[in-house]
């Protein structure tokens, strides 16, 4: 095999990794759209953020609280919780759906997540910015 060829495949197998995945991030408060009690926002490759209020729980969204992300362990891949927003009235979590698949997450930008443990050992990365997209993820297509 000629060396520029065996360097090409080389480069191809390590970074096909890399290219299979996007980022994403918490929609921002002005692209989330309300129809009845159901939260959508748009995902750029024709997914899509969707959330369902609780009753007794509606309204515009107010602001920013949070977002999840469950790192892999015992033997589960990682993935992303929710987004979840203060309403006039309650909360609602917005979930992650690009296209069809649960696609398995990362999270980026490392300084702005804080691994947290919930009750039963639950390990979960939290993000708490005040503007959303700052709570930025990887996904694999």
């Amino acid at each position: 095999m000629n060396k520029p060829l065996a360097l090409a495949l080389s480069w191809l197998l390590i970074a096909a990794p890399a290219l299979a995945e996007s980022s994403a991030h918490c929609p921002a408060i002005n692209a989330i759209k309300i129809r009845g009690g159901v939260y959508t926002a748009p995902v750029g490759d024709g997914g899509e953020w969707l959330g369902i209020a609780a009753p007794g729980s509606g309204g515009r969204v107010q602001r920013f609280d949070s977002a999840i992300l469950y790192p892999a362990q015992g033997g589960h891949p990682a993935r992303f919780g929710k987004c979840t927003y203060r309403l006039q009235t309650g909360l609602v979590g917005l979930r992650f759906k690009p296209g069809n698949a649960e696609p398995a997450a990362r999270r980026a930008g490392a300084n702005v997540w804080i691994r947290q443990e919930g009750p039963f050992s639950l390990v979960y990365d939290e993000c708490r910015e005040t503007d959303p997209t700052q709570c930025a993820f990887l996904y694999t297509d």
